[in-house]
């Protein structure tokens, strides 16, 4: 059964690109993007998701990824890792302060990271 896997990112070249990288997984997870947190909302309650990511940098939104964080820690299954990801790792830290559990960096490999914090989940 693949795990699901939430890819919140307001640039269709990074969404695009968390996919490919998430292909060599084979069929290992299932991959939903959203361009932003109103999409992501919406979304959000169609799956209990075993992780989430959520870009650093969300623009064009009501909200921008602080508030999503809190959002989706009260409204996600118990222990779903919520990962910042950004290619500022000051942003990335600001972020985990918010509440994610979780940094990757995006000029690293970070479906590397989302693969080893699940792989590590009961």
């Amino acid at each position: 059964m693949p795990k699901h896997v939430l890819i919140i990112d307001d640039r269709p070249e990074q969404i695009k690109r968390w996919f490919e990288e998430f292909e060599m997984y084979d069929g290992l997870y299932l991959v939903v993007s959203a361009s932003g947190a109103a999409e992501a909302m919406k979304v959000f309650p169609q799956n209990l998701w075993d992780a989430v990511v959520v870009d650093g940098c969300l623009s064009g939104d009501h909200f921008d990824s602080p508030p999503l964080i809190k959002w989706l820690k009260e409204n996600s299954k118990p222990n779903c890792p919520i990962i910042a990801a950004s290619s500022n790792p000051d942003l990335a830290d600001l972020m985990v302060g918010a509440g994610c559990t979780h940094a990757a960096f995006k000029k690293d490999h970070a479906p590397g990271l989302v693969h080893s914090i699940l792989r590590r989940q009961k």
